[in-house]
């Protein structure tokens, strides 16, 4: 089972550039100072509970750990190390070298039928640039729930410009 570290991700590593941000924070190019690997570090501020504004709550984002900790596929982002503090995690992951499938796609001129069904463009990475056939890695487990049998599941969920659309 993968570690929860209480200290400083610097510790371990070094932190690099900002590849992107979004409402849960930034995510950073980032190199294991023992082995020279580079991952991407996701730091994601956190909230105890819903009285505060500042951040995602703390159960939420413990949900998509627990998510991505026991998915172990080829298409599916992995997550490497975990740090937390009061305010903040940070999950040290696979890194995405390739960009967005979204961006590969309207790069091309025609896309076959067949290249088309592999692709689903919102949050799918592709792991390398320059490939011709670049494997896909799914990337956001945000609002992933996990089923158990014979338990009725109802959620109403997704990303809030397309509900309701």
């Amino acid at each position: 089972a993968l570690a929860l570290h209480p200290g400083s991700v610097e510790e371990l590593y070094e932190l690099l550039e900002t590849l992107g941000s979004g409402h849960f924070g930034v995510v950073r190019r980032c190199r294991r100072r023992s082995t020279g690997v580079f991952y991407a570090a996701k730091f994601v501020k956190t909230r105890r509970g819903r009285g505060s504004r500042r951040g995602l709550e703390r159960a939420q984002v413990e949900r998509e750990v627990g998510i991505l900790r026991d998915l172990q596929h080829p298409n599916i982002m992995r997550l490497h190390d975990l740090f937390a503090s009061k305010s903040e995690m940070v999950l040290v992951l696979e890194l995405m070298r390739g960009g967005e499938l979204f961006d590969f796609i309207a790069e091309k001129e025609m896309l076959s039928e067949e290249e088309a069904i592999g692709f689903l463009p919102e949050n799918i990475m592709l792991q390398d640039k320059d490939v011709p056939e670049p494997q896909i890695k799914i990337i956001d487990f945000g609002l992933a729930q996990k089923l158990e049998d014979g338990v009725a599941f109802k959620s109403l969920c997704g990303t809030p410009q397309y509900i309701g659309t």
